[in-house]
């Protein structure tokens, strides 16, 4: 449903595609250049610190080796009472 809203927002199509490997970075920058994507959306945890040194950063990954522009938006938590 997030893809179509968005199409629909933006005037385009969008899609989506859950990839499954072990360098995800890798994965999506490559999926990004086989499927000529014109952005890579991406959502990000906003680690800092140590914390990223220790994982890793698949978003800054992804920013590094894309072919195209990436958008990384960072997820709010709504509460609803």
């Amino acid at each position: 449903r997030f893809a179509n809203d968005l199409g629909r927002a933006v005037g385009g199509t969008v899609g989506f595609e859950a990839l499954h490997a072990d360098d995800a970075g890798a994965a999506i920058a490559d999926y990004a250049a086989r499927t000529r994507a014109s952005v890579v959306t991406m959502a990000t945890r906003s680690r800092m610190g140590l914390e990223r040194l220790r994982r890793g950063s698949v978003t800054a990954d992804v920013l590094h080796r894309a072919p195209c522009p990436v958008l990384a938006i960072t997820p709010h938590l709504v509460v609803v009472d």
